[in-house]
């Protein structure tokens, strides 16, 4: 699951590579690295223990589920309306 996570982090880094300095090529090699570690292991982890691999993903998608469950009850489009608000100088476009 780590490196899931990290291949995530790579992934956010692309929007804040002006900040950091990091070019796209970089940025897309560290992606492309942990994806295929990521499917090797994942086709090891089939191959040795169907089991665990097919609980990590019922896991995986549970994850998503509760995580966009969650974004829904908090209101998190809610708080994207008020950065719209913000950002556009009090005038609401609509």
């Amino acid at each position: 699951m780590a490196l899931a996570v990290f291949l995530l982090i790579t992934l956010a880094h692309v929007n804040l590579r002006q900040d950091t300095g990091a070019t796209p090529r970089h940025l897309g090699i560290a992606a492309l690295t942990r994806l295929l570690t990521l499917a090797a292991f994942a086709v090891k982890t089939y191959e040795d223990d169907p089991q665990n691999f097919v609980a990590m993903i019922v896991i995986f998608a549970l994850a998503i589920v509760i995580d966009l469950v969650s974004k829904r009850m908090s209101g998190a489009a809610r708080t994207q309306t008020v950065v719209e608000e913000t950002t556009s100088g009090g005038h609401c476009p609509n």
